[in-house]
C-alpha cells in the first residue's frame, strides 16, 4: 500500500510540473496577445485623437487584465512622479516589473518603443507603435504556431520521466 500511494506522488508530482509550465506558457500567449491589443489601441488613439499618454494608459489600464492591467496602472500613476524620473526610467521600470515573463528581446522591444514614446513627434511615435504591435504579434504567431505539438510534449515528457522513476524505485 506504501509502495502504491508513493507512486501515485511521483507520478502526481511530475504531471503536476508538466502543468505548471503548461500554464505559465498560458499566461504568456495571454501577455503577448493584450500587449498586441494595447499597442493597437494605444497606436489607433495616438493617430487619430492625440490623446495624452497619461489619459490613455489610464484608460488602458481601466479595460486591460493581469500583467497589463499592474502595468498600465503603474504608468498612469507614475505620471505624478515624472519630476523625479524621466518616463523612459519609468517605462522601463515597469517593463521589468510587470511583464517579467516576455523574452529578453520582448523587453528590449518595449523597452526601445518607451524611448520613442512622449519623445517625438506623433507620427514617429505611431510608426514605432506599429512596429512594435507587429513584433508581438510575429512572436504570438511563432508561439501559437510551436505550442499545439510543445503542449502535448510538456505533459508527457514529466508524466513518462514520472514513471520511469516509479518502476525503477519499485
Amino acid at each position: 500500500m506504501m509502495r502504491a500511494a508513493g507512486a501515485f506522488t511521483i507520478l502526481l508530482a511530475a504531471l503536476s510540473l508538466g502543468v505548471c509550465v503548461l500554464l505559465e506558457r498560458k499566461r504568456r500567449r495571454s501577455c503577448l496577445r493584450q500587449l498586441c491589443i494595447c499597442l493597437d489601441l494605444l497606436e489607433a488613439e495616438l493617430g487619430t485623437n492625440a490623446k495624452p499618454l497619461a489619459d490613455m494608459f489610464r484608460d488602458l489600464s481601466s479595460q486591460s487584465e493581469g500583467d497589463m492591467l499592474h502595468f498600465f496602472h503603474f504608468l498612469s500613476e507614475g505620471f505624478a512622479y515624472l519630476d523625479r524620473i524621466s518616463f523612459f526610467e519609468l517605462w522601463k521600470e515597469a517593463v521589468c516589473v510587470y511583464l517579467p515573463q516576455l523574452t529578453s528581446g520582448e523587453r528590449e522591444e518595449l523597452i526601445h518603443l518607451g524611448g520613442v514614446l512622449g519623445k517625438y513627434e506623433l507620427s514617429r511615435q505611431c510608426a514605432a507603435l506599429a512596429r512594435s504591435a507587429a513584433f508581438f504579434r510575429d512572436e504570438l504567431n511563432r508561439q501559437r504556431e510551436r505550442g499545439h505539438g510543445e503542449d502535448k510534449l510538456i505533459l508527457a515528457l514529466p508524466t513518462a520521466l514520472g514513471l520511469l522513476l516509479v518502476i525503477f524505485l519499485l
